[in-house]
């Protein structure tokens, strides 16, 4: 296998993700998105954090690094989000 080259994340990878970010959309089978970039972006993130490139606290605070880097240099960012009964209609408001 090239190392170069990040194999596709297991079934068991993505639900093992799934249960360390609860909010994500999904159904049984795995995480459900709108868009097929979504899901090949989500991919490309599993199998980095599989592959031991970073760990999710550090994917997340480089995300936030980033978009507050684009806010700041003008760009508009649309960041979206759903709601689930159950789970984070609550937030709702925060976020609009």
């Amino acid at each position: 296998m090239d190392p170069d080259v990040l194999p596709r994340p297991t079934l068991a990878q993505d639900m093992r993700a799934l249960e360390a970010n609860p909010r994500l959309p999904a159904d049984a089978q795995g995480p459900v998105f709108r868009e097929p970039w979504q899901a090949q972006a989500f991919a490309m993130t599993l199998a980095l954090h599989a592959k031991g490139v970073f760990a999710w606290g550090e994917w997340a605070t480089m995300l936030g690094e980033t978009i507050k880097a684009a806010q700041a240099a003008g760009l508009q960012i649309k960041i979206n989000t759903v709601a689930l009964k159950g789970v984070n209609e609550d937030e709702i408001t925060s976020r609009v």
